[in-house]
């Protein structure tokens, strides 16, 4: 078949013959084939043709929006030339062909009248709704430099994406997982971020035993990197145990390393804590802190380098309005010795009372021993006068007859406690002491004396006197 052009007054006389012709025939429809079909019955124009297409009218955007004037007809198309698009009027603006539900938004698409489901219905309520598998290979939305999403989910009233699993996902730990990221070269796997105060940057759920988070990392990469605020867990938190743990917060490892270790890098003159442990259910019960070891159950160890003052390694205090208070406890059993305390290098300073052998010690006293006490030296310091005074010349010696009479009486020397008062107060060493010294040295004068005598009486015979 040859091709041929014709005037436009050639084809509106066409037309108006085949609109005549296919009038009669097939009342008010038109046909328009090689073959001379019919119409279909609900078509007012039938184009069929196996060899060449339909041209409507082709126009610049100039043209087309110049239409007019006062277009109101919707419906009329139109080949926008310029935009290379089909376009529509829709009785108030000139649409691309098919903008009913996706329309051009910059470099992208948006679809503004209906949710979309993507392998099966759409759910209400959600604008996008994917059954089974999705893959994102690529950067979908990149806002600037750093910011490179493959998936970017915005929602500022519910939830911004909702992602269900029954699978595991081959060659990955179980159990399934309803999302799941893998980052490279220090890339995140998956980020969350919650941009409205109050907001959840991710919400997970498990509604069985298995975990709602399940993070992983390959090579010395981070399963969890939390960054920009604060981390709040409301139950029971297991690092290193896959199992339910019983505790709030529950640490296992098996290599050397500390399994909690506390750092403050905090620069300044205030004692900053690098672990706190506080616990008071009722008054009188509660431990701060419990450890358990092998070797050493705490150690305490200060380093205060160049400073001038206190540092102490280990600190207790304890406090209360009643009952017995103790600011370090110590128990030692089982060993062949045992030492609740032991104090390797370093003096040992008391500011109050050392009870040995019993809590009720001697009032006014700093030490007080219920038992023995065994010492190679001892020494005490006394600040009363020694009694050399006793060799002064005008000390009063007692007579030694005088001396007699108060033992036939009293059973004890002059100013020495009876073995009554010694039973029931004891005795001061430091006055004990003194006081026996005085007695030496008065002895020591009565043996003097004595020496003096008996030298005299030795005189006598020599000079013959009776």
């Amino acid at each position: 078949m040859k091709s041929c052009s014709i005037s436009m007054l050639q084809l509106a006389h066409m037309i108006f013959l085949m609109t005549v012709i296919t009038t009669q025939s097939f009342g008010q429809a038109v046909a328009i084939n090689a073959g001379g079909d019919p119409p279909n019955a609900k078509s007012i124009l039938d184009v069929s043709s196996i060899e060449k297409g339909l041209l409507i009218p082709r126009m610049t955007t100039a043209k087309r929006e110049n239409i007019g004037p006062g277009i109101t007809e919707a419906g009329m198309m139109v080949y926008d030339t310029d935009l290379a698009r089909f376009m529509f009027f829709n009785g108030a603006d000139w649409l691309r062909l098919g903008d009913g539900f996706w329309r051009e938004s910059g470099a992208g698409i948006q679809n503004e009248v209906a949710n979309v489901g993507i392998g099966g219905a759409p759910t209400a309520g959600l604008p996008l709704s994917v059954s089974g598998g999705m893959s994102l290979a690529a950067n979908i939305f990149n806002s600037g430099a750093g910011d490179a999403f493959g998936l970017k989910v915005t929602n500022t009233v519910g939830t911004g994406i909702a992602v269900f699993s029954g699978s595991a996902i081959s060659g990955y730990p179980s159990p399934p997982a309803a999302i799941f990221g893998i980052g490279s070269d220090g890339a995140n796997g998956a980020f969350f971020s919650s941009l409205t105060a109050g907001g959840t940057g991710v919400l997970a759920l498990s509604g069985g035993t298995g975990p709602a988070i399940d993070a992983f990392a390959l090579g010395t990469g981070f399963a969890g990197l939390f960054r920009g605020g604060d981390v709040s867990i409301e139950e029971r938190l297991g690092i290193g145990t896959s199992g339910p743990v019983s505790n709030r917060l529950r640490v296992e490892g098996s290599d050397l390393n500390a399994l909690i270790s506390g750092q403050s890098n905090f620069v300044g003159n205030f004692d900053v804590r690098a672990v706190e442990g506080i616990s008071v259910p009722a008054p009188g019960w509660g431990y701060g802190g419990e450890f358990t070891g092998g070797y050493v159950g705490v150690y305490g160890f200060a380093n205060g380098t160049s400073y001038a003052g206190d540092a102490i390694g280990v600190y207790g205090i304890s406090t209360g309005s009643t009952g017995l208070r103790i600011g370090v406890y110590g128990t030692a059993i089982g060993g062949a010795t045992n030492w609740a305390g032991y104090f390797n290098a370093g003096n040992v300073f008391m500011a109050n009372d050392l009870r040995l052998g019993d809590i009720d010690g001697a009032v006014g006293y700093k030490l007080s021993v219920q038992g023995k006490i065994i010492c190679e030296e001892l020494k005490v310091q006394s600040s009363a006068t020694w009694p050399d005074y006793v060799f002064s010349h005008d000390y009063n010696l007692m007579p030694i007859r005088d001396l007699e009479q108060h033992i036939i009486k009293h059973h004890h020397l002059p100013g020495i406690p009876s073995a009554e008062q010694v039973a029931e107060e004891g005795i001061l060493i430091g006055d004990m002491q003194t006081r026996m010294m005085e007695k030496i040295e008065e002895l020591t004068l009565y043996i003097i004396a004595q020496d003096k005598r008996i030298a005299e009486l030795e005189k006598l015979p020599e000079s013959g006197k009776q």
